[in-house]
Protein backbone atom coordinates (compact mmCIF):
# COMPACT_ATOMS: atom_id res chain seq x y z
CA UNK A 1 0.00 0.00 0.00
CA UNK A 2 2.72 1.99 1.20
CA UNK A 3 4.40 1.53 -2.50
CA UNK A 4 1.34 2.28 -4.32
CA UNK A 5 0.84 5.91 -2.50
CA UNK A 6 4.71 6.71 -3.50
CA UNK A 7 3.67 5.52 -6.94
CA UNK A 8 0.63 8.10 -6.98
CA UNK A 9 2.88 10.84 -5.72
CA UNK A 10 5.37 9.97 -7.84
CA UNK A 11 3.24 10.02 -11.25
CA UNK A 12 1.03 13.24 -9.58
CA UNK A 13 5.02 15.01 -9.53
CA UNK A 14 5.75 13.94 -12.85
CA UNK A 15 2.06 15.50 -14.40
CA UNK A 16 2.55 18.67 -12.07
CA UNK A 17 5.97 19.01 -13.28
CA UNK A 18 4.67 18.55 -17.34
CA UNK A 19 1.87 21.10 -16.54
CA UNK A 20 4.47 23.76 -15.35
CA UNK A 21 6.85 22.89 -18.62
CA UNK A 22 3.15 23.10 -20.30
CA UNK A 23 2.54 26.46 -18.43
CA UNK A 24 5.42 28.29 -19.52
CA UNK A 25 5.58 27.18 -22.82
CA UNK A 26 1.96 28.79 -23.04
CA UNK A 27 3.06 31.84 -21.09
CA UNK A 28 6.41 32.26 -23.68
CA UNK A 29 3.88 31.79 -26.61
CA UNK A 30 1.45 34.14 -24.69
CA UNK A 31 3.73 37.00 -24.42
CA UNK A 32 5.35 35.96 -28.16
CA UNK A 33 1.59 36.68 -29.50
CA UNK A 34 0.91 39.72 -27.50
CA UNK A 35 4.54 41.28 -28.63
CA UNK A 36 4.62 40.12 -32.40
CA UNK A 37 0.20 41.91 -32.09
CA UNK A 38 1.37 44.90 -30.57
CA UNK A 39 4.11 45.56 -33.36
CA UNK A 40 1.41 44.59 -35.82
CA UNK A 41 -0.87 47.17 -34.30
CA UNK A 42 1.83 49.99 -34.17
CA UNK A 43 2.78 49.09 -38.08
CA UNK A 44 -0.59 49.32 -39.13
CA UNK A 45 -1.38 53.04 -36.91
CA UNK A 46 1.90 54.16 -38.70
CA UNK A 47 0.64 52.99 -42.01
CA UNK A 48 -2.89 54.35 -41.80
CA UNK A 49 -1.70 57.60 -40.14
CA UNK A 50 0.93 57.82 -43.37
CA UNK A 51 -2.18 57.48 -45.76
CA UNK A 52 -4.44 60.00 -43.87
CA UNK A 53 -1.86 62.82 -44.57
CA UNK A 54 -1.17 61.95 -47.82
CA UNK A 55 -4.43 61.67 -48.38
CA UNK A 56 -5.31 65.09 -46.41
CA UNK A 57 -2.16 66.73 -48.67
CA UNK A 58 -3.88 65.69 -51.76
CA UNK A 59 -7.23 67.19 -50.54
CA UNK A 60 -5.52 70.53 -49.53
CA UNK A 61 -4.15 70.58 -53.31
CA UNK A 62 -7.23 69.98 -54.99
CA UNK A 63 -8.83 72.32 -52.79
CA UNK A 64 -6.58 74.94 -53.16
CA UNK A 65 -6.47 74.45 -56.96
CA UNK A 66 -10.57 74.23 -57.11
CA UNK A 67 -10.59 77.83 -55.17
CA UNK A 68 -7.88 79.48 -57.68
CA UNK A 69 -10.25 78.14 -60.32
CA UNK A 70 -13.34 79.32 -58.69
CA UNK A 71 -11.61 83.00 -58.03
CA UNK A 72 -10.21 83.02 -62.31
CA UNK A 73 -13.68 82.19 -63.37
CA UNK A 74 -15.35 84.84 -60.66
CA UNK A 75 -12.74 87.59 -62.49
CA UNK A 76 -13.74 86.60 -65.72
CA UNK A 77 -17.48 87.03 -64.66
CA UNK A 78 -17.05 90.19 -63.15
CA UNK A 79 -15.16 90.97 -66.35
CA UNK A 80 -17.72 90.41 -68.04
CA UNK A 81 -20.99 91.45 -66.58
CA UNK A 82 -19.18 95.04 -65.78
CA UNK A 83 -18.68 94.91 -69.69
CA UNK A 84 -22.01 93.68 -70.67
CA UNK A 85 -23.42 96.87 -68.19
CA UNK A 86 -21.34 99.25 -69.47
CA UNK A 87 -22.09 98.16 -73.21
CA UNK A 88 -26.06 98.32 -72.22
CA UNK A 89 -25.56 101.85 -70.43
CA UNK A 90 -23.89 103.26 -73.94
CA UNK A 91 -26.70 101.65 -75.76
CA UNK A 92 -29.28 103.54 -73.18
CA UNK A 93 -27.45 106.90 -73.36
CA UNK A 94 -27.05 106.49 -77.77
CA UNK A 95 -31.11 105.84 -77.49
CA UNK A 96 -30.17 102.73 -80.02
CA UNK A 97 -33.25 100.92 -80.95
CA UNK A 98 -32.78 97.45 -79.48
CA UNK A 99 -34.68 95.66 -81.97
CA UNK A 100 -32.51 97.20 -84.83
CA UNK A 101 -29.73 95.75 -83.18
CA UNK A 102 -31.81 92.26 -82.62
CA UNK A 103 -32.15 92.43 -86.31
CA UNK A 104 -28.86 93.20 -87.29
CA UNK A 105 -27.23 90.51 -84.76
CA UNK A 106 -29.86 87.85 -87.12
Amino acid sequence: MEQELKNMLTLIYEEVKELKVRVTNLETQTTSLREDLETRTTSLRNDLQAQINSLREELDKRTSALDQQAKRHFEILERDLGGALDWGKYLQEKKVDKEALKQAAV
